[in-house]
């Protein structure tokens, strides 16, 4: 007996299932993996900002770059904040991000940080843990 004719409900759910899979799939590759967020303190009415440099920048790119007034400390002169980065993944690989805090009109470095961001083949981004 044909399949179809005995079972055409559970044949067309099993094609629902697989279309709705394949679309997915395409839909991730094309709008890439989970990108990556880092959140670092910072004060942006002291002249200090942070700056960022890849060593590939073919693995990923800023996607987001902003600042955000701590809640607590609204409406008050020379309260800090965060600054909030988000990495998309570009391409499959390894890359390092060296984040420096520095005063924009002398180039003073008030601190130094390193992260080392993996990307996977679907485009994920995640940190290296050591």
């Amino acid at each position: 007996m044909n399949l179809i004719k005995k079972y055409p409900i559970a044949i067309i759910g099993i094609l629902i299932v697989t279309i709705c899979f394949v679309a997915i799939m395409i839909f991730q590759k094309i709008n890439g993996g989970k990108n990556y967020t880092l959140e670092l303190d910072a004060n942006n009415t002291t002249g200090y900002l942070w700056n960022y440099e890849f060593s590939d920048e073919n693995i990923v790119k800023v996607v987001k770059d902003t600042y955000e007034t701590d809640a607590a400390s609204e409406g008050l002169l020379g309260a800090g904040g965060t600054q909030i980065y988000e990495f998309k993944g570009l391409n499959e690989g390894t890359v390092t991000v060296t984040l420096t805090y520095q005063q924009v009109s002398s180039n003073e470095v008030a601190e130094t940080k390193t992260i080392d961001l993996i990307v996977d083949k679907n485009l994920n981004v995640k940190e290296k843990s050591e």
